[in-house]
């Protein structure tokens, strides 16, 4: 399901790694997951991922680089700070990243030539999301030369109450 690193459960510091070249290929008894890059999944409020290049990750379904899924009702908060996303592919969702089912606080990362049919940056879906209240958080991002074959070019959100500031 991850194609270079798998992370669950657990208190996630993933800091100054380069994550390049991984490649994951979803059987077909899976549906709408993977991470070329890096997965991970249900772990507790303050996980961080900082300072990390991914680059030329892919998956033939969801989030070439990474992927973040927690559970319905998840009020986890991960922070991903400082990253370079370049040239990651997703067959699906999220050429750079999809982050499903948990507050995100995404801050100076840079996305650049990213690809996907849908989200050619990213997806972002939070189910159980009360209304007028932020689960997303974009601050001081890049994004340059992304592209989705069918919708969004940047970012997709689905059910999401994201806050975009100085990107």
């Amino acid at each position: 399901v991850g194609g270079g690193v798998y992370c669950n459960k657990a208190l996630v510091t993933f800091s100054n790694n380069s994550v390049i070249d991984n490649e994951v290929i979803t059987p077909s008894i899976i549906t709408n997951v993977g991470a070329g890059g890096l997965l991970v999944s249900n772990c507790p409020n303050g996980s961080i991922i900082s300072n990390n290049l991914f680059r030329n990750n892919s998956s033939d379904s969801w989030c070439g680089a990474l992927n973040v899924s927690g559970f319905s009702g998840n009020t986890q908060l991960i922070t991903i700070k400082n990253n370079l996303f370049i040239e990651n592919e997703a067959d699906e969702w999220g050429g750079a990243l999809g982050i499903v089912d948990y507050n995100a606080m995404l801050v100076n990362n840079v996305f650049s030539h990213n690809t996907a049919k849908w989200g050619g940056v990213g997806y972002i879906d939070k189910t159980n999301v009360t209304p007028g209240v932020h689960n997303a958080w974009l601050i001081n991002n890049t994004f340059s030369y992304n592209e989705a074959s069918v919708l969004c070019g940047a970012f997709d959100f689905k059910d999401s109450n994201p806050l975009i500031m100085n990107s």
